[in-house]
């Protein structure tokens, strides 16, 4: 492979497999930022209308359709997504923590869970 190559797979790559434990996940951290909250889980674009301010989004991905409930988000824990996807570019502008390309948050974190993100060092650690 190309050195080109390399820096597009290290920039749109993600997570071949999960990674962690029953109380960590790992993930690709998308800036220097921590928050602590709850967990707010989105399987579909209507789940956004039961977000409350402060509370850490948690879904597969997101898109353009998250826009307008992002100022009430502390921060955002994605199954997909690498440091160019929509949440790891939102959460840079918008100054709150991301973890992206978990591959399988959904699936061990619940709407109500209390979460550390670290988006540092690409960890969600699940407290209750």
């Amino acid at each position: 492979m190309s050195a080109t190559g390399f820096m597009i797979d290290a920039i749109l790559g993600q997570l071949d497999a999960a990674a962690g434990d029953a109380s960590v996940i790992i993930g690709i951290g998308t800036n220097d930022a921590v928050y602590e909250g709850t967990a707010r889980l989105i399987n579909k674009i209507d789940d956004l209308l039961d977000l409350e301010d402060g509370e850490i989004v948690v879904s597969a991905a997101t898109s353009e359709a998250f826009n307008s409930m992002l100022h009430l988000v502390g921060a955002i824990v994605t199954d997909h997504g690498s440091h160019a996807c929509h949440a790891a570019i939102v959460a840079r502008e918008m100054g709150f923590p991301a973890v992206v390309g978990t591959v399988d948050a959904t699936s061990r974190i619940r709407t109500g869970d209390r979460l550390r993100v670290d988006g540092t060092k690409g960890e969600v650690s699940i407290l209750t």
